[in-house]
């Protein structure tokens, strides 16, 4: 009888906590969402039903901001998992366990990197308008250079490129990790055995999928 109320006795403080501070949160906006509501005063808040939506979906600023995240969504997403796909199984054809480790390590290295830090180093490196990594290829290749973030017509090109290049090798490693659940899949051939790239379908790896383009979603959404 103990032993059986253990895990409760260690679940309890961390959703105690996840209550606190997710749920309820998420409650209270949702409450909030429908008053006449400000936390600087104490009275005078009132509902007001969906008044604050039909505001909202009047600014053009708003829906200008709701295009560009839903495009950043539909690109991120598909490009994401393209990638991982062929990422996964590029390493999964490597014959040497070292060299895929070692792969695998690199593509995995921007997931643990702090993201202000890379944010930085990205700006001052890359994208520069001037002397940036990204220029000089430009410049190689008979290319004017451009502002990647000072222009507005580039800088959803450049958050993407970060993005992707934080995100791939994480999705990478779970789809590794899935594909080896393939029977024969060691002896995998990328270009004469392009069958396996359909993970969806196949043997223990539907769930990773299913939980990487769920995983997609409320990433890019937050």
């Amino acid at each position: 009888m103990k032993k059986s109320k253990f895990p409760y006795l260690v679940l309890t403080p961390l959703l105690l906590l996840l209550v606190i501070f997710i749920v309820a949160p998420i409650i209270a906006s949702f409450v909030i969402a429908f008053m006449d509501y400000s936390p600087l005063r104490e009275t005078g808040n009132h509902f007001v039903g969906f008044q604050n939506f039909k505001a909202l979906f009047k600014d053009e600023l708003y829906i200008a901001s709701l295009k560009n995240t839903l495009f950043y969504v539909a690109v991120f997403v598909v490009i994401n998992l393209a990638l991982t796909l062929v990422t996964s199984a590029l390493l999964c054809a490597l014959s040497s366990n070292k060299w895929r480790s070692l792969f695998r390590t690199a593509f995995f290295m921007p997931c643990v990197a702090p993201l202000a830090a890379v944010t930085v180093v990205w700006q001052k490196c890359l994208f520069p308008a001037k002397g940036g990594a990204l220029n000089m290829i430009l410049g190689k290749l008979g290319m004017p250079p451009l502002d990647w973030v000072g222009n507005a017509s580039t800088l959803m090109t450049s958050i993407l490129i970060l993005s992707l290049w934080a995100d791939v090798g994480y999705n990478t490693v779970l789809f590794i990790a899935g594909m080896h659940k393939v029977v024969g899949f060691h002896e995998f051939n990328f270009v004469g055995n392009r069958q396996y790239i359909t993970l969806v379908s196949a043997p223990g790896s539907d769930d990773i999928s299913h939980n990487l383009l769920d995983g997609f979603f409320l990433d890019v959404c937050q």
